[in-house]
């Protein structure tokens, strides 16, 4: 029962990395320029994979957007504006309201 608790935690992870990973391009990914990551991650985002995302894609993605952490890492769709926490469906719903749909994702620098 354990094993599959996790198991489910884990594929709930790697279905809200797969969609982070659509939002931008496969050169913003590998930040290396190696052949082999690059590979990885377009193998990553085919729909369907069986791979398995690592921690260190996961950390990549964190890096990419740190707004998302919590609903990365924990599903959180709540905004948490005090610590900068969003969910991708809050930001999309808010940049429609506000008529900026091309500027979804994009961490604010």
């Amino acid at each position: 029962m354990f094993r599959w608790c996790i198991y489910f935690y884990m594929s709930e992870i790697d279905d809200r990395a797969r969609q982070l990973m659509k939002m931008v391009s496969i050169k913003e990914l590998n930040q290396s320029g190696d052949n082999k990551e690059r590979d990885r991650w377009k193998n990553l985002r085919r729909e369907g994979s069986r791979l398995r995302v690592t921690t260190d894609e996961l950390e990549r993605l964190r890096e990419l957007f740190p707004q998302y952490e919590d609903w990365l890492w924990k599903g959180s769709r709540g905004i948490d504006l005090s610590k900068g926490q969003i969910s991708p469906e809050y930001e999309i719903a808010d940049a429609k309201l506000q008529g900026r749909s091309g500027e979804i994702g994009r961490a604010s620098c």
